[in-house]
């Protein structure tokens, strides 16, 4: 499979097509996909989401996807490197857990009123590349953290009124992981008993239903989406291994990287130094 690399923080491009000429592919940088007037399908990781004009899709470094265009569709493509958002900690931290999610809904589903806002902030993202003035990287800063902080809201919403999105399986499971990838952080918050009790399950009820709809359990789940998020902060960001511990709630350094080591044949810190060359391998990585 290819895979389409970006050295510049950002980039904004624009394009029109009749049809879709590349392949199925990933990224090394997230992809806001607006979709400015056309309809066809999206494919995304295996599943096919038949998008039409003001769909929104957002496209992580893990996703693979490719387009089928019904009707000729012109798409706003927004590019971003992690170091483009980490500009603002504040406003990071909120859109953190989307973009460390397996998949965002796709497309998302908003109001006509935010519908409208969307489109104004693309259009404006459009026109600031183009035109290059003075300080135009920081309005396009400005506008498309606004626009993840209305996708992180529009997910933190699907979490909050599981039982609107419990009618069926196809809707009930992308709950249920929307929710656990928000609360990675919080090892109190994942266990069986609170997950189940968010969703008025029993907890046998509930990991019974997540294998037979995943394939995985909850707790196999858990682990490999917080070691997946443990991958992106250091490929990206400049935190110790003690500190990612912490944060992601093991009980230290030690335990942290034997679970890393577990599914990834190498510690937290050879990971970071194989991609980051300039990175040299800490020695106190623990668990050895």
């Amino acid at each position: 499979m290819e895979v389409f690399s970006q050295v510049c923080p950002f980039f904004v491009s624009v394009l029109e097509a009749d049809e879709w000429r590349y392949p199925l592919h990933r990224h090394t940088h997230y992809e806001l996909i607006y979709i400015l007037h056309g309809a066809g399908t999206h494919h995304l990781n295996g599943q096919h989401y038949p998008y039409q004009a003001d769909d929104l899709f957002l496209c992580s470094p893990r996703d693979a996807h490719r387009f089928d265009i019904a009707q000729s569709t012109r798409f706003c493509i927004i590019k971003l490197n992690l170091s483009f958002l980490l500009a603002a900690n504040d406003t990071f931290a909120l859109v953190q857990p989307l973009l460390e999610a397996d998949a965002a809904p796709a497309p998302f589903a908003f109001d006509a009123a935010t519908r409208a806002y969307l489109r104004s902030q693309v259009e404006f993202c459009m026109r600031e590349f183009e035109q290059r003035q003075f300080l135009y990287a920081n309005t396009i800063h400005a506008s498309v953290l606004s626009i993840l902080v209305l996708l992180a809201r529009v997910r933190r919403q699907q979490q909050a009124y599981p039982s609107q999105l419990a009618a069926s399986a196809d809707n009930l499971v992308p709950a249920i992981i929307h929710y656990l990838h928000a609360h990675l952080r919080e090892p109190a918050a994942l266990a069986v008993e609170v997950v189940a009790a968010h969703f008025h399950l029993s907890p046998s009820y509930i990991g019974q239903y997540f294998r037979r709809h995943t394939g995985q359990t909850l707790k196999t789940f858990i682990q490999k989406s917080r070691i997946r998020a443990i991958q992106l902060q250091l490929e990206f960001s400049d935190k110790t291994v003690s500190q990612l511990a912490f944060e992601y709630g093991y009980t230290d350094e030690s335990h942290l990287t034997k679970a890393f080591r577990a599914q990834l044949a190498e510690t937290p810190s050879q990971y970071r130094a194989h991609r980051r060359p300039s990175q040299p391998v800490e020695t106190s990585d623990k668990g050895k």
